[in-house]
């Protein structure tokens, strides 16, 4: 009789720390293990039971991982029990083959699952948590969505989900565009697999039309004399200091966002040879979203505020005091500069509340996203030409966001970049 089991093998660490929860199944002096694309950290793994411990202070979702599962084992034991009833002197490899078919992953909730996990192993931790996210609030829109199947996602459905969230959720175009593009690129990766047919696929040019949702957002950005007020403040907290400084040096790298700026280290910044031929100094890096190089000439702006965070702080592995657990990585990382973000956003709407700097009610609630359109509306107020602007911000036509341009690659937006405030 073959014994099935769930473990979680330990010789394999994936990028974000946790060990592959692993299928794995003995038949007389042989095994095999297939992976079921679920992932534990030791301490959230129960090894007598071959579950998740019950604890949501160690994993929030353990009875959904745990439902999974067991519906993957239940399967495992169904095919054997098959093999059995019909006398197949089955071998490991044909056991793998039918827990490989289409018709288990025809399951939308585990090739849901499936995805993010095949995320997470990718380091694509941020992108994984957007599907985490379109995944909950389809359980919450549908109690049965765990017994769906692909079919059962038609339009009626998706017409269905949009009013529960515009209705139910109150929310916008903008955010039912993210849960509406996020399942429709699922169904498109399930399409490319061959276990859901092109022509029950609910979007598209017969099916919802996602591009006719709303999605322009008010472009937010603190005014000139304004940002004048908030570089010339002279702070009591250091907190309230250290979040003004951080959005000025944000403002003057031409509105480089949070993650690229807590990621950067001393090594980012390096000397070049301008075009005249001097020696000037730029902080060179990675963007993490699009993995593409990016340059940007180091002014006597930005050098004050470098010299003042390291004066003010001891020197450690980062350039800014942002990242406070070095030691950390991968999703946790991530998870740490998020709470990073989420604490500096909370200390720019106390800056915004200060009355001497008589932010007007419509600034009372700033972010760390205002500081690339403050930038672009500096350019403007100083009369700079759309074309360097978009050149400045790195989309010439006007689509991406929050990309940046290699400093030497435009001498118009290197000059209008100087003197903005």
């Amino acid at each position: 009789m073959a014994k099935i089991e769930m473990v979680i093998y330990k010789w394999k660490k994936l990028k974000d720390g946790t060990n592959p929860i692993m299928l794995r199944i003995s038949k007389e002096k042989s095994r095999k293990l297939l992976s079921t694309g679920i992932s534990s950290l030791p301490k959230q793994w129960n090894d007598e039971y071959g579950l998740f411990v019950k604890d949501k202070r160690l994993t929030k979702d353990y009875d959904l991982k745990n439902e999974a599962l067991n519906k993957i084992k239940a399967k495992a034991l169904d095919i054997v029990r098959d093999f059995e009833r019909q006398g197949v002197d089955w071998t490991l490899n044909q056991f793998e083959a039918k827990m490989r078919s289409k018709a288990y992953s025809a399951n939308l909730k585990c090739y849901f699952e499936s995805h993010i996990e095949k995320l997470k192993n990718n380091g694509k931790f941020g992108y994984a948590e957007v599907f985490s996210s379109t995944l909950l609030i389809l359980t919450l829109f549908d109690p049965k969505f765990a017994k769906l199947k692909f079919p059962d996602i038609d339009q009626n459905y998706i017409q269905r989900f949009d009013s529960f969230l515009r209705l139910k959720r109150e929310l916008k175009d903008t955010s039912i565009s993210v849960y509406m593009r996020t399942l429709a690129t699922l169904l498109n990766a399930a399409i490319k697999d061959g276990i859901m047919d092109q022509n029950t696929y609910p979007f598209g040019r017969n099916g919802y039309k996602i591009s006719k949702l709303n999605i322009k957002t008010r472009k937010r950005y603190v005014p000139v004399e304004h940002l004048q007020k908030l570089k010339n403040y002279k702070f009591d907290n250091l907190r309230l200091e250290i979040a003004r400084n951080l959005f000025m040096l944000s403002f003057y790298c031409r509105g480089i966002n949070w993650i690229d700026m807590a990621m950067l280290k001393k090594e980012n910044i390096q000397t070049e040879l301008s075009k005249d031929g001097k020696q000037v100094k730029v902080i060179r890096f990675t963007r993490a979203k699009t993995k593409t190089v990016f340059e940007i000439l180091i002014n006597e702006d930005i050098q004050d505020l470098l010299n003042w965070f390291e004066d003010s702080f001891q020197a450690g592995k980062y350039l800014l005091p942002i990242i406070t657990r070095p030691q950390y990585k991968g999703e946790e990382l991530r998870k740490h500069i998020a709470n990073r973000r989420g604490k500096y956003n909370k200390a720019l709407n106390e800056i915004a509340k200060i009355e001497e700097l008589k932010f007007p009610e419509s600034l009372q609630k700033i972010s760390s996203y205002f500081s690339r359109h403050s930038y672009a509306m500096a350019l403007r107020t100083k009369g700079v030409g759309v074309e360097i602007i978009s050149e400045a911000l790195g989309h010439a036509e006007l689509k991406t966001t929050n990309i940046y341009l290699d400093s030497f690659g435009c001498d118009a937006v290197a000059a209008a970049s100087e003197g903005l405030l």
